[in-house]
């Protein structure tokens, strides 16, 4: 096995820099980068065209064993002795190359080229030329859908091109005229904007993590949060700049827990969805979704419909991963399946879990499906059937989907009465958590030791319930939210309590 894998990653290109980058590029970008690499501008080095012609013809895998760097190397160039550091040179060539060619594809977009070549004109005093070229970069700046703060950044620094140019025409001509100082203030109006929408979003992040995952980030963010008072006072004047707006309430939502924010910002996902990108959509739903699992945990049953209604919303705007990925992403799909059995939505639940099974990472898939559908089973009272289906899964490599299905088994032999083979397993998933602790966040590890101690009083109450230990455990699990599994816990424990005839509830 060590040789098998010293050979894949210092005798083949499979893996390397240069392959993880091209299997990012687009068929049409392969087609491009072919140009870039044969143009003699870019590339004088026939070695280096040679090698693309060979490996291009991998695409969009590059997984084939004939990658390997000694038997390319004998296509390419003979029969002679195998030369590791002329291979390594000629690899290392072709990774610049393909930096460069991600440089030149950035660079070559349409607003990109036209502020360049504006600046250019200044450069070289060609007051003319810029005159004719700055209405058509202006405008195509000003059609930009979305006006976040890369929008704001063009117009600050198409205002200050401008500006440079009338500078140079005053000079040339000694005429005050060629002074707009409306447009010269606009630079700095665009600037704050700029700014503003970065330093709210960066604040906004910080603060999300710190308060839903308890990542325990110290800031030093003074200045954020007087920015965040002087909005509040100076609302009205940022009214019609949706990205402010945007990251202004979700600071407000998460660190006041404000439903006015919330209301507002549920609003902005459905009417202002063509201004914002599929990357800003998807973080404001996470942001509401973690409010309504506030609100839900802190006793409003409502908010527990509320998040049904925003994962529809979310799929109808297809936010289901980030940009650029074709898979949905796992945990959104366990979430969703999850809150649709907690309010008895089994049909939909169903019916989702089959029609979006397929857009899961093969990687993760035959875990992710099968947990949801025994869960499913295991709410309409299936149980047999779910742990039948929790046992036909086969090798999970996700250290977190083992914990997943760990904890399902559990629950399912819980409910099948197997409380020795619960108290069994309950004891190999304690070893489990202590060992992976690495692979979770410290919320979730938390989250996990809860369950399991909250399980073991479970089962100890089963073999032998008494009163007050039962009342102590409901109650214990009313005050503590951090537990995975929480509402059914508290099911079984309200369980046992009315059949034993307890008066605690």
């Amino acid at each position: 096995m060590f040789l098998k894998l010293l050979k894949k990653f210092f005798f083949s290109l499979t893996g390397s820099t240069l392959i993880n980058i091209l299997k990012k590029f687009t068929l049409s970008e392969i087609k491009e980068f072919s140009e870039f690499v044969k143009s003699p501008f870019f590339n004088k080095n026939q070695n280096v065209i040679k090698l693309w012609n060979y490996i291009k013809k991998f695409y969009p895998d590059f997984s084939n064993n004939k990658l390997e760097k000694k038997i390319i190397f004998k296509k390419l160039f003979g029969a002679g002795i195998y030369n590791d550091g002329f291979m390594r040179t000629l690899t290392f060539n072709m990774v610049k190359l393909t930096e460069e060619y991600l440089i030149y594809v950035n660079n070559n977009k349409e607003i990109k080229k036209g502020l360049a070549l504006l600046e250019e004109f200044n450069n070289r005093q060609l007051t003319k030329s810029f005159s004719k070229t700055f209405s058509d970069v202006e405008k195509k700046v000003n059609d930009v859908s979305i006006k976040d703060s890369e929008y704001f950044y063009w117009k600050y620094i198409l205002e200050s091109l401008n500006f440079f140019n009338m500078f140079i025409k005053r000079h040339e001509t000694k005429d005050e005229q060629f002074f707009d100082f409306d447009r010269i203030k606009d630079i700095f109006k665009f600037l704050t904007s700029f700014y503003m929408t970065n330093a709210l979003n960066n604040y906004r992040f910080l603060i999300y993590q710190n308060e839903y995952f308890q990542s325990n980030i110290k800031l030093d963010m003074d200045f954020s949060e007087e920015l965040v008072e002087y909005l509040k006072s100076k609302e009205s004047l940022y009214k019609n700049q949706t990205h402010i707006k945007l990251h202004f309430y979700e600071i407000l939502l998460i660190k006041d827990k404000s439903e006015e924010a919330y209301l507002k910002l549920r609003e902005m996902m459905v009417i202002n969805k063509d201004e914002l990108s599929h990357n800003q959509r998807l973080s404001l739903h996470s942001i509401l979704q973690e409010f309504c699992r506030y609100k839900h945990v802190k006793g409003n049953e409502s908010y527990l419909r509320e998040r049904f209604g925003l994962f529809k919303t979310a799929m109808e705007q297809k936010l289901y991963a980030i940009e650029g990925d074709i898979y949905m992403d796992d945990k959104f799909f366990e979430i969703i399946v999850g809150v649709a059995i907690s309010l008895e939505e089994y049909e939909w639940a169903g019916q989702f879990i089959e029609k979006y099974k397929d857009m899961l990472s093969p990687k993760n898939a035959d875990a992710v499906i099968k947990s949801s559908g025994a869960r499913l089973l295991s709410a309409k009272g299936e149980h047999r059937e779910a742990l039948n289906l929790l046992n036909s899964i086969g090798v999970i490599r996700d250290v977190q989907y083992k914990l997943v299905v760990k904890s399902l088994i559990l629950i399912v032999y819980f409910e099948l009465e197997m409380f020795d083979q619960a108290m069994y397993f309950l004891d190999a998933y304690r070893h489990f958590i202590n060992n992976n602790k690495k692979s979770f966040m410290e919320i979730d590890n938390l989250r996990n030791e809860n369950f399991r101690k909250y399980m073991y009083r479970l089962l100890k109450l089963r073999s032998n319930s008494k009163k007050q230990e039962t009342a102590e455990l409901l109650e214990d699990l009313k005050k503590n939210q951090n537990i995975n599994h929480r509402k059914w816990l508290q099911e079984k424990a309200l369980e046992i309590a009315k059949k034993e005839n307890f008066a605690i509830i």
